[in-house]
């Protein structure tokens, strides 16, 4: 624009318009470069707009000091004499600074504040979610365990009534997405090799099927040792979660199962079951914002955002996989029983990310909820980059202002100048 005026106009306005936008250039770099001491990316990278580089900055206040040099306006009068410079130099310069420095200070403020609230709302959020589903997974875990109960007290139960008591666990609970009581073979019934009873949610009713028929369209041999809901309250005594796994058959959906052992007089006898559908596990839970991650004390992932990563991934395997030290340690803290936050770079991107972690205590589970450090604090960027372009917008104003006043002033003073030389000179009239 300026190589523009320079070459179109030849008037007595181009050398202050030259001027004019020369002070224009020198003040936004200089802010620019000011902006870089303190880092206030609001200020050198405006919006969605490319930020203005250090060493461009310092380019454009070479260039426009160079165009203010150059200008015609100094042709008669010296740069470091000019009455209108010198305002600049003297009064636009240091205010420039001060905003700067203030407008720096109350970045810092705002963003400590912001970290320590937005830190303290997210971690509270955090332990509601976990403390939310310690409580319903108690809540189904007491299903299983009162089962087990019934049936040890009540050994002689008919078949029909064992149907009805499992159709009444699927119904008890939301989450509950199936039931079963499994017996030892031969257990149940001398006449019957396998018999648990499983009632499981099928759209909007309760289905009623026998695991253990010997129908492989129907049923399976849940004794064969492969199944952990079986084998592993057998082989421990005590009531267990499994690992995610896919039912099939009965649903096909990935799930997690509580199973309870079931005892006659002090001889295992079976065990009673519930099992959780995990999409449904946190659904209500769910915050878009952030990324929820519920993984076995195994690392196995109970819910990730990525459903494939569900009985496909490790979250462990994949921190050692980036020799993540640090998140490997979260986790641990995690899993012991801490709650807290980390703030680190992501486990596949260098971006600075939150991770706030609490246990669920229920299950030995891991919750873990991540949030990238520039959408925590979009909010309190969003307002100082406000305040950054109105002290920059007064600031430019001043400027100018400043320069047009100071015009005003010294344009009796050239002429005060002017006639005194032709005084001198002997041009009386």
């Amino acid at each position: 624009i300026i190589l523009l005026i320079n070459s179109l106009l030849n008037n007595r306005i181009k050398p202050y318009l030259i001027s004019t936008l020369s002070i224009l250039i020198i003040g936004i770099a200089l802010i620019a470069f000011i902006s870089y001491f303190i880092q206030l990316e609001e200020v050198y990278g405006w919006g969605e707009l490319t930020e203005m580089a250090i060493h461009t900055s310092v380019a454009f206040i070479i260039l426009g000091i160079g165009f203010l040099v150059l200008s015609s306006i100094f042709e008669s009068i010296s740069l470091f004499r000019s009455m209108q410079v010198k305002f600049i130099l003297y009064t636009a310069i240091p205010i420039a600074a001060i905003y700067m420095i203030f407008l720096g200070i109350t970045t810092v403020k705002l963003e400590q504040r912001a970290l320590d609230i937005t830190q303290a709302n997210i971690q509270e959020a955090t332990f509601y979610i976990a403390k939310a589903l310690n409580k319903e997974l108690d809540e189904i875990t007491n299903v299983a365990i009162n089962t087990a109960k019934f049936v040890e007290t009540y050994p002689a139960s008919s078949q029909s009534i064992l149907y009805s008591l499992v159709e009444d666990n699927v119904d008890s609970h939301p989450k509950i997405f199936g039931s079963a009581i499994a017996f030892e073979p031969y257990q149940f019934s001398q006449s019957q090799k396998l018999c648990s009873p499983y009632a499981f949610r099928n759209d909007f009713t309760i289905d009623l099927i026998d695991i253990g028929d010997p129908d492989p369209a129907v049923g399976y041999d849940y004794t064969n040792g492969s199944w952990e809901w079986w084998q592993k309250p057998r082989d421990k005594g005590e009531g267990i979660w499994t690992e995610p796994y896919f039912n099939e058959g009965a649903g096909n959906i990935m799930m997690v199962t509580y199973s309870m052992p079931i005892y006659r007089i002090d001889r295992f006898w079976g065990v009673a079951t519930v099992d959780i559908a995990l999409d449904s596990l946190i659904k209500e839970f769910i915050i878009e914002e952030q990324q929820n991650l519920v993984m076995t004390h195994g690392g196995d992932y109970v819910f990730h955002p990525d459903n494939k990563k569900i009985l496909n991934a490790n979250f462990l395997d994949e921190v050692s996989k980036y020799n993540r030290e640090d998140l490997l340690q979260l986790f641990t803290k995690a899993a012991s029983g801490e709650y807290g936050f980390y703030k680190t770079q992501g486990l596949v991107t260098s971006d600075i990310q939150w991770f706030f972690y609490a246990p669920i205590a229920s299950t030995g589970w891991v919750y873990i909820s991540i949030i990238p450090e520039k959408e925590a604090l979009s909010f309190v960027r969003a307002q100082t980059q406000t305040l950054a372009y109105m002290l920059v917008i007064t600031l430019l104003f001043l400027i100018i202002s400043i320069w047009y006043v100071s015009g005003l002033i010294a344009k009796p003073i050239r002429k005060l100048n002017l006639a005194a030389k032709q005084i001198a000179d002997g041009k009386l009239d």
